[in-house]
């Protein structure tokens, strides 16, 4: 199994949360990532800005699109199980689809023709890591990462309260599912850095 690990890390570039929250384009991915995980689970809660990372990444994705996406978190309850804790939040990629004709034909980035990547994001792609609750996601150094919240030694299920931070990553490992068929595994993996007050 032939492995590619994708950190989206030296070549990726910062748009800050401000300038997102009222651009066009975040819009439309906070409308699209809220509308895909209201369809797989219940109590979907809004994409609050600092829950939304553009991505510039290195022009070696150009078969996969993913030269510019955004990285967004959805807390909801995927189970529709109810009850306390049973939210959490969900990774969902927005961009350009994977074979986008027009896109690829002029290279301009229109809001109207984002779609969710289904193949990047949850339930489809797994996470592996991450708190129980995430606060925050950015760029810094190039360097996806995130804030959240782990069960520290007296909380209750609701309730984590210990604050991490995050490295972020996307590995992608092509697997072979019989002689002549590949297909490639997507996971976020989010590995811990410390804890912060």
């Amino acid at each position: 199994m032939k492995g590619r690990l994708l950190v989206f890390g030296m070549l990726a570039t910062l748009i800050s949360h401000s300038a997102l929250a009222d651009d066009a384009a975040a819009k439309r991915v906070r409308t699209l990532a809220q509308t895909y995980t209201a369809a797989l689970g219940c109590d979907v809660m809004n994409v609050e800005p600092r829950n939304l990372v553009r991505v510039t990444g290195p022009k070696t994705n150009s078969d996969d699109n993913l030269e510019m996406y955004y990285v967004t978190v959805v807390n909801s309850d995927f189970q529709c199980a109810g009850g306390s804790g049973t939210s959490a939040g969900h990774v969902v990629v927005v961009g350009h689809a994977a074979y986008d004709v027009r896109w690829n034909s002029d290279g301009i980035h229109r809001p109207e023709d984002f779609r969710v990547r289904p193949e990047l994001s949850e339930p489809a792609a797994t996470v592996v890591g991450a708190p129980r609750a995430i606060t925050s996601l950015y760029l810094k150094d190039g360097q996806l990462q995130a804030t959240g919240l782990e069960y520290g030694d007296n909380d209750s299920n609701c309730c984590p309260s210990l604050k991490t931070i995050y490295k972020v990553s996307l590995v992608r490992k092509d697997v072979q599912v019989s002689k002549d068929d590949k297909r490639p595994v997507n996971t976020w993996v989010f590995t811990k850095i410390k804890n912060y007050q």
